[in-house]
């Protein structure tokens, strides 16, 4: 029983020495960090001004000038498809225009397209950025959505962004 806990013992004090030795750091790469931090302070004092220019939401008209995606009303198997892409992460940074009806599920709105005899609807969440509740198109209004698909602040949410001045409601 003795000579179990002497090997497990060894055999911990062995990976405990493989891991902090794994943490070491040689002087040349922090040698050659400190060399390069000014760079890299230029480099983020630049960025920063930049983010700082930018609009409030990050976002601006001319991420919207072309969509890479138009949806049309009624198109039910292209809405399909883009969601399972916007819901699957595929399309992370794709800029779409949707044509359709806007579905509010309270503290959330999609916008949704019916298949051909209405049974079924397929949609995905819209944000209009800097936007309150009272900016939002009313349930089951008919509105023109383009935006930039991204997720939400836990990385793990999709949907679309948008402006208030590209939420077109059509009828």
């Amino acid at each position: 029983m003795k000579k179990t806990y002497l090997m497990a013992l060894i055999a911990c004090l062995f990976a405990l020495c493989f891991a902090l030795a794994g943490c070491g750091n040689d002087g040349a790469s922090q040698e050659a960090s400190s060399t390069n931090e000014p760079a890299a302070e230029s480099q983020a004092a630049t960025q920063e001004a930049d983010d700082q220019a930018a609009s409030e939401t990050g976002l601006s008209a001319a991420d919207f000038a072309n969509p890479d995606i138009v949806i049309e009303y009624g198109d039910y198997d292209s809405m399909a498809e883009l969601s399972a892409n916007i819901q699957n992460a595929r399309s992370e940074g794709t800029v779409v225009q949707v044509d359709g009806d806007v579905v509010s599920y309270g503290m959330s709105y999609s916008i949704v397209e019916a298949n051909a005899d209405g049974t079924k609807r397929i949609g995905t969440v819209f944000v209009i950025e800097g936007a309150s509740e009272a900016d939002y198109p009313k349930d089951g209004q008919r509105a023109k959505i383009t935006g930039i698909v991204g997720s939400d602040e836990t990385g793990y949410t999709y949907h679309i962004k948008t402006l208030p001045e590209f939420v077109e409601v059509v009828g």
